[in-house]
């Protein structure tokens, strides 16, 4: 499956899925992301849940999670992937986070 192999592929690179969900229910909102290799082997997964109803929040944890686990795991060099624009923007403008 060439969906699960890096692009570029460099092997000292670690890829990060991350996503965020939220329901209009109150404090029923998690992220969660998963990490694999080069060779689109998976090394490991996280899931939490978040007390917030806002999808925004959970993508944007979701990613924070990544990179704090990837860094305590010293990988530095990561290809992280989420689904919200606002996130990217977010590690780019401080003052948008909440």
């Amino acid at each position: 499956n060439s969906s699960s192999v890096l692009a570029p592929s460099y092997e000292c690179c670690f890829k990060i899925n991350s996503d965020g969900a939220a329901t209009c229910c109150p404090e029923l909102t998690t992220c969660g992301g998963i990490f694999q290799n080069h060779m689109g082997d998976m090394l490991g997964c996280f899931a939490q849940s978040i007390p917030v109803s806002i999808a925004f929040h959970g993508e944007l944890q979701a990613a924070m999670l990544a990179i704090e686990i990837a860094a305590t795991k010293e990988w530095m060099n990561i290809w992280l992937e989420c689904n919200f624009s606002l996130v990217v923007q977010a590690f780019k403008d401080s003052k948008m986070v909440p």
